[in-house]
Order: C-alpha cells, then sequence, then structure tokens
C-alpha cells in the first residue's frame, strides 16, 4: 500500500489561473497537472545533476593524468 502525502500550498493567483486554464483546455484535474509538472522538475533536476557529475568527473580526469 502506497503513503499519500497531503501538502498545503499556496499559489500566486497569475499561476492559479493558468492552471484552472489549462484544466479547461484538456480535462485534467489541477492535482493531476500538478503531478505532471512535479514528475517532470524531478527527471529535469536528475539529469542535471548527472550531467553536473560527469562534467566534474571528466574534467578531475583531465587534470589527474
Amino acid at each position: 500500500m502506497q503513503n499519500k502525502h497531503h501538502y498545503l500550498t499556496k499559489f500566486e493567483p497569475s499561476l492559479w489561473e493558468d492552471l484552472k486554464r489549462l484544466k479547461r483546455l484538456d480535462g485534467q484535474s489541477i492535482n493531476s497537472l500538478i503531478h505532471t509538472g512535479t514528475r517532470r522538475l524531478v527527471k529535469e533536476r536528475v539529469a542535471e545533476i548527472a550531467q553536473v557529475r560527469k562534467t566534474r568527473t571528466t574534467l578531475e580526469n583531465m587534470v589527474s593524468v
């Protein structure tokens, strides 16, 4: 069984309006839109971290030669 975490947050009014517009356009719930955005953000950040580590390792290897 998966745990669900409830997280109360505040949105800037313009961002909230954008979310409501997207909800009307594609029929997804605001919760679904937030989950989709969160998944994309996590994937993007993990890729950035991996790239930084790869670059750092490459530089360290070049210097230690």
